[in-house]
């Protein structure tokens, strides 16, 4: 089940690099290491030598980084997941027995523990081919454009809907492109993996919440 997740996310990953630069998989490799030892460490403290890592703490190294801002700082992002995987995971007793998403958890530490970089700097993505395939990062010069959101919010600009379809909008690495996400998600019911009613409760709660805040 994790290993179709992993398989699930490649393609997504693959578009991020297209989008904002290769400087996305030194940013997966921090996230994967920091996981990875944070988690084979605690579970040695409570299992000694029979201590395994579950291909789930890929998932959640991945799912995880996918949150970040394109130019979130190596050390924020080890610092996250590694609370994450710990407090999030690691201390409920390990895979299955965690009660919360340790990607979330994380990610939740990182935003109120140091929001400037989680909501200030956000970086323009990369138009037409090869795109980021071939480069680290966009300049400096361009990472000041802001989401959609932010937009609306200090001017009430609307981003077209094509834009936010195919990812040429400002956002975290893997929240960008709405197509494929929708794909990835349906490839998942598919398998059997992922439960679609789950996803349509959190689409409908969140559009009931936010449509009772506008009133």
């Amino acid at each position: 089940m994790m290993r179709i997740v992993i398989y699930s996310l490649i393609p997504v990953f693959i578009y991020s690099i297209y989008l904002f630069g290769l400087r996305t998989l030194v940013l997966l490799a921090v996230v994967m290491a920091c996981g990875v030892i944070s988690e084979y460490l605690v579970m040695r403290s409570i299992n000694g030598a029979k201590a395994k890592v579950s291909e789930a703490v890929l998932v959640s190294c991945m799912l995880f980084t996918l949150t970040l801002p394109p130019s979130t700082p190596y050390w924020v992002a080890g610092v996250g997941i590694i609370f994450g995987i710990v407090f999030g995971k690691a201390v409920f007793g390990g895979f299955g027995k965690n009660i919360f998403n340790p990607a979330i958890v994380g990610r939740c530490l990182i935003y109120i523990s140091f929001p400037s970089f989680m909501t200030v700097s956000w970086t323009k993505p990369f138009n037409g081919f090869p795109g980021g395939l071939v480069r680290f990062t966009n300049s400096v010069d361009a990472a000041t454009n802001a989401t959609p959101l932010i937009a609306f919010n200090k001017t009430g600009e609307i981003a077209s809907y094509w834009e936010m379809s195919y990812g040429g909008i400002a956002g975290s690495l893997g929240e960008t492109a709405a197509i494929l996400i929708i794909l990835v998600g349906i490839f998942l019911i598919i398998k059997k993996v992922a439960s679609w009613k789950s996803m349509v409760s959190c689409l409908l709660g969140f559009g009931v919440l936010n449509n009772q805040s506008n009133h």
